[in-house]
């Protein structure tokens, strides 16, 4: 199972559960269709030690801070470049 989370921990309307929430990790195209509405997604197969691109956006930085032990509150208060720089951009 791999967990999506919308930034700033934001529900999203019709959306079934609470977030952060899990899905099926190993369907790719739906962990694109997560990623291209601006969540992050964390525990792919395959992608768990993978630190996100430069360019990823800021909510995967904030899921990939926390997966490294951050509270929550810190890594949102953080901007993007403050994330890369302390959590290594590729």
């Amino acid at each position: 199972m791999a967990t999506v989370t919308y930034p700033g921990g934001s529900y999203k309307p019709g959306q079934l559960g609470a977030d952060p929430f899990e899905i099926d990790g190993s369907n790719a195209a739906l962990v694109a269709y997560y990623r291209a509405e601006g969540a992050a997604v964390t525990g792919v197969p395959g992608e768990e030690d993978e630190r996100p691109s430069a360019s990823a956006k800021k909510a995967e930085w904030v899921a990939f801070a926390v997966a490294q032990g951050v509270d929550e509150a810190d890594a949102e208060a953080l901007t993007k470049a403050e994330l890369v720089e302390q959590y290594g951009g590729e």
